[in-house]
């Protein structure tokens, strides 16, 4: 809640990329998507290109793995 309340959205980033990383493991790549898709979004917006790249990377590791 501080992230948004702050509109810290490096934060909300890295907590997005967190969320994907979570449903990744749990099998669940389409909410993972969302969350890596959402942690691009906000890196983008912020010029935080480390974040955006990571998200995209895992993006691309699900897209891979389904074939």
């Amino acid at each position: 809640r501080l992230a948004l309340a702050q509109n810290d959205l490096e934060f909300q980033s890295t907590f997005a990329g967190s969320l994907g990383l979570v449903h990744k493991r749990l099998g669940k790549a389409d909410l993972a998507l969302a969350r890596f898709t959402q942690a691009a979004e906000l890196a983008r917006n912020t010029g935080y290109k480390t974040n955006e790249a990571a998200a995209y990377s895992q993006m691309a590791a699900i897209f891979r793995n389904r074939g």
